[in-house]
């Protein structure tokens, strides 16, 4: 049925359901000659679509084999009535049945390789920030009505800004309940609620209410040093051995920071042999001025002199509908014949509208991108889509946020779904996980599985989904090789982990031929 391998017989319920949808969904009576030409456009389509041309060894072959089996029964149960497809729900709705599936957990235990698109003042769970960052000395808040969707906000500094401020540890004590309270202050920051966002716009005013919250603790290098750490530690938890994050170029000390990265993760490729690395993408906001930007620029430039390894290049971000476009900076983004001043990580296109932000795309194109952020409009725009498949440039896809962010409401109808068809370079990241209670990877993966890919795509989109993320990355060639290399040491231990704790040598079977 898959790929050389077939259920057991003796699985029971679940195989026999699967093989009747499978055989309901068949098409009977058809002319060959008919038959014959619809095989050959199917066949050629197929050929096109991301992963198909990887091969499966025979112990894939046996995970993908119990993979489909899961996929496939979920998806007969939902055409069939049944039960509700999660990746054409809202994440709010579906993230807990999302958690307790064993689909969600195979693809937890997988080896991810790389995210190439994460804010790093938006990747550390907020449970962990709570328990941990509030809880250190001389930490001082303020709480506000937010007049956004939220109904107010706690702010944070690590020094008093006056009077109106309270050490957190004397309101924190002044509490009856130390847990209720420490719940309220997780639900100001997160972007979590029983129904989504009306709008974009509405997430987006909610998003920066969250940034005027984390930004407390972002100011201090010891909190965002303990912040970063963790963080690592949840994207390896996740099966991630590599990270690309963006840090904001306004705020932060570039030499300090680069720095102190570099200490944690020395020392956390000491206790992990086979972790990557992290490299940074500077990222300014798209409602600052030429000059700000250009200044930028320049600092980006002297950092990535002094730290090559580290820091990779520049982005624009913010929400692109209601802020400036990539071409009111391009006098400060390029030199005088017209050549990019950096290398450039573009936010593009994440938005619905056509004509508008959207036109973001061409520039990014035109500054000679290394990567598209998001890219959520691409496939309207065909030569921006002829440059992503030509060059290539890689396309940074975040499903989950997407959906969070109220661009899309059913993950079938996101438009990477068709740049897997065309086998786009595409990449599948989670941009901002901590804000809605995201793993650091595996929810977005799952996204892409089960809501933008096929039916019939299977275990070699995963696959390719995650080579894509070493191969797309700002590694050197050198650094890609050993790259590839401690990732398949993972991978081939994560596919007998698989067998081993599903007993798929006696669920898969080969056929007797």
């Amino acid at each position: 049925m898959f790929k050389g391998y077939v259920i057991s017989a003796a699985v029971g319920t679940t195989f026999v359901v699967l093989v009747l949808w499978l055989v309901c969904s068949s098409v009977a009576g058809m002319p060959s000659q008919y038959a014959q030409e619809r095989k050959k456009m199917a066949d050629k389509e197929r050929s096109m679509r991301l992963g198909s041309q990887l091969t499966l060894n025979d112990r894939e072959e046996m995970v993908n084999c119990y993979l489909m089996s899961l996929k496939q029964f979920m998806i007969a149960t939902s055409t069939a009535g049944k039960t509700l497809f999660p990746p054409s729900q809202h994440f709010f709705h579906t993230k807990a049945d999302i958690d307790n599936s064993t689909l969600f957990h195979i693809i937890q235990m997988m080896p991810k390789g790389g995210s190439l698109h994460l804010h790093e003042s938006c990747m550390t769970s907020l449970e962990w920030v709570i328990k941990n960052l509030t809880y250190m000395d001389n930490l001082y808040t303020r709480m506000e009505e937010s007049g956004e969707v939220r109904a107010r906000l706690y702010l944070f500094s690590q020094a008093s800004p006056g009077t109106e401020w309270t050490l957190m540890s004397e309101l924190r004590a002044a509490q009856t309940d130390v847990d209720r309270f420490d719940q309220e202050l997780l639900d100001t920051l997160a972007m979590w609620g029983t129904e989504p966002y009306a709008s974009n716009h509405e997430a987006w005013n909610d998003f920066h209410a969250y940034f005027r919250g984390i930004d407390g603790f972002l100011t201090n290098m010891e909190s965002r040093r303990l912040y970063d750490l963790h963080g690592i530690e949840e994207a390896y938890d996740d099966g991630l051995q590599y990270l690309e994050w963006r840090v904001s170029a306004n705020n932060t000390d570039m030499v300090e920071y680069i720095r102190m990265l570099q200490g944690i993760v020395k020392d956390f490729k000491a206790e992990h042999p086979d972790f990557l690395g992290v490299k940074v993408i500077f990222e300014g906001m798209r409602e600052s001025t030429p000059a700000t930007v250009s200044d930028n620029v320049r600092k980006v430039a002297n950092a990535m002199k002094l730290f090559p390894d580290e820091v990779k290049g520049y982005d624009l971000t913010n929400e692109e509908d209601v802020v400036n476009r990539l071409e009111h900076f391009v006098d400060v983004l390029v030199d005088d014949e017209g050549t990019a001043l950096l290398p450039y990580f573009f936010h593009a296109g994440e938005t619905t509208w056509s004509g508008g932000a959207d036109m973001n795309l061409l520039d990014a194109v035109l500054l000679n991108t290394t990567r598209i952020g998001h890219g959520f409009a691409t496939v309207k725009h065909p030569e921006v889509l002829k440059a992503v498949m030509e060059r290539p440039i890689p396309v940074e896809v975040n499903p989950v946020s997407n959906q969070v962010l109220a661009l899309v409401r059913d993950l079938r109808d996101h438009p990477a779904s068709s740049m897997i068809s065309y086998g786009a370079p595409v990449v599948i990241s989670s941009d901002n996980p901590n804000v809605y209670f995201a793993k650091m990877q595996s929810h977005d993966s799952y996204a892409a599985f089960m809501g933008l890919a096929s039916q019939q795509d299977d275990l070699r989109l995963l696959k390719q989904l995650a080579i894509n993320s070493l191969k797309y990355s700002a590694m050197t060639e050198t650094e890609k090789t050993d790259a590839f290399a401690a990732w398949q040491i993972r991978w081939d231990l994560f596919v007998e982990e698989v067998i081993a704790k599903y007993n798929l040598e006696s669920y898969c079977q080969k056929p007797n031929l």
